[in-house]
């Protein structure tokens, strides 16, 4: 599976499987200092990758969400103690709960920048065999507990350009994998987001703009991978030797205004950002350019 997607259409030369230098979090240019960051799922997998990523770049505070006590509290004891500048806060709670989000975000305060790294998906099944219960808990987290949590958010007064990340799939556009209503909750979200990055156009630059993204974060060997498909540590090449710290420095650079010209696009974290801002003007001159828009660019009559 890992060979096939580099053979998939991408706008780079360069497959990054592992982390490199330009989206370093030690990079000063991409410094979190004075920065407050909500992530959900943040304690485990591709999320305390992130988590940890955003420490690195010595993010002010970072408040995780997630379900379960223990690998949270693990997570905020394990980095506090290797990024001291930093201060993680721990919320127990889930983003299927109206009241756990407005809790989290009264004790959060100001969150410049929102992680979206929370998903689950359904059993390995052909589609048309996925029990209605699963596709439903699919949609129900995937998409409409990340737009309450969305919608709570922006819902609040801003006092600077806010950031919203969300950590998507390559399953969104691919068939036949198994998993129809994990990729198709994804491929709806990153919808939304893109509906959210155009709406906050006017406002860019100001107190209420919204700088939003999606991208598809790895192959990394995550509890997800060992639950739902069945997969071992050593049953694929994965990314980065079964890491997840390239889509968690991924979200450093894509937090910093060096992305700004991508905000609203699908993107991938092994994508070389420096080959990206080399077509920077060429990105920016054609608003279907790494969309879900059709391009149909010579098929016109």
């Amino acid at each position: 599976m890992i060979d096939f997607l580099k053979t998939l259409p991408r706008p780079t030369a360069t497959y990054h499987t592992k982390p490199y230098p330009a989206i370093s979090p030690t990079r000063p240019e991409l410094s979190l200092k004075g920065k407050n960051i909500l992530i959900t799922g943040g304690a485990t997998g591709i999320g305390l990758a992130i988590t940890t990523a955003l420490a690195t770049a010595s993010a002010s505070n970072i408040h995780i969400l997630a379900r379960t006590a223990g690998p949270l509290l693990s997570t905020k004891a394990s980095l506090e103690a290797l990024y001291p500048p930093t201060i993680i806060h721990a919320h127990t709670g889930s983003i299927s709960s109206p009241q756990d989000i407005a809790r989290v975000l009264d004790e959060a305060g100001d969150i410049d920048i929102l992680v979206l790294s929370a998903g689950r998906s359904q059993p390995i099944a052909p589609t048309a065999a996925i029990p209605p219960e699963e596709l439903r808990a699919d949609f129900e987290l995937n998409v409409l507990a990340n737009m309450s949590l969305i919608s709570a958010y922006l819902a609040r007064p801003a006092k600077a350009e806010r950031t919203i990340i969300h950590i998507s799939t390559g399953g969104a556009y691919m068939s036949g994998m198994g998993t129809a209503g994990y990729g198709a909750s994804k491929l709806a979200m990153s919808k939304l987001m893109s509906d959210i990055h155009i709406e906050a156009l006017p406002h860019a630059g100001t107190a209420q703009g919204v700088r939003a993204f999606t991208f598809h974060p790895a192959v990394a060997f995550t509890q997800m991978a060992a639950d739902v498909f069945g997969l071992g540590k050593d049953d694929l090449e994965w990314d980065d030797r079964r890491a997840a710290n390239l889509p968690g420095q991924f979200v450093v650079w894509l937090a910093s205004p060096e992305a700004d010209f991508v905000r609203g696009r699908f993107l991938w974290a092994h994508w070389d950002v420096e080959e990206l801002k080399a077509k920077k003007h060429t990105i920016e001159a054609n608003s279907n350019l790494l969309t879900m828009k059709p391009e149909i660019a010579g098929l016109t009559d």
